[in-house]
């Protein structure tokens, strides 16, 4: 399993380098991502938490993002509510690689039926960011519903306090996906290795406790014989 979950990201970060990129596919102005932190992304807050302003930094892994902060505002951790927002800025838009993974339109600013969808722009590990601080603020926002009638709709909900790291994009991250490949098979040998000795012996253990079972068997069935 795991091995087919590296091969699997490792198809998907060569496939971004195929992708256009965000001016080739007409966007003209700054884009804003956001991303809820929570559970896995945990990890991603400890980092932003001890860099300093102005500091580079790379994103560790995949990491899903939104054209809505009131998508990202609802995917937070409830006991400790943070968000990213990613800034692409317009002088950045030809390195910027746009995985888009909706087929909608979405027109700036935002009507409140597409501030409650997922949105979902896919960012690649390695990608390059510059930290701009981090702030407190109290922000109200929507989700979405069923009405009676089985229709969607936003519903507002109460603002809630959350802390929002600002990352401005730099570049996508300089590993090539042959130099991945090479990093993960690496250490992927290793554990498949301690994997694979471990099995062995459990098999050894099966084997030991079936030949007794047909002794013991044997033993029976010769009585019954005499």
């Amino acid at each position: 399993i795991l091995k087919e979950i590296i091969q699997n990201a490792i198809k998907l970060y060569t496939i971004f380098f195929s992708l256009p990129n965000a001016k080739q596919l007409g966007v003209v102005q700054d884009i804003n991502l956001y991303s809820g932190i929570r559970s896995y992304k945990m990890i991603i807050k400890y980092n932003l938490d001890i860099l300093s302003l102005n500091d580079k930094w790379n994103l560790p892994t995949f990491i899903s993002t939104s054209l809505s902060r009131d998508t990202a505002l609802r995917f937070q951790n409830a006991a400790d509510r943070a968000i990213i927002h990613f800034i692409v800025p317009e002088s950045k838009l030809d390195k910027f690689k746009y995985a888009a993974l909706f087929k909608k339109d979405i027109q700036y600013p935002q009507n409140l039926e597409d501030s409650i969808r997922e949105n979902e722009v896919l960012l690649p590990p390695y990608s390059e960011f510059i930290f701009r601080g981090s702030k407190e603020e109290t922000l109200p926002f929507y989700t979405w519903t069923y009405n009676p009638q089985g229709a969607l709709e936003a519903a507002a909900q109460d603002p809630v306090q959350t802390k929002i790291y600002y990352l401005e994009f730099v570049s996508f991250g300089k590993k090539m996906p042959d130099e991945l490949e090479k990093e993960c098979g690496k250490n992927l040998n290793i554990k498949f290795k301690q994997a694979k000795g471990k099995t062995k012996r459990r098999k050894k253990k099966k084997k030991k406790k079936r030949t007794k079972k047909k002794k013991l068997n044997f033993k029976k069935l010769k009585k019954q014989i005499t």
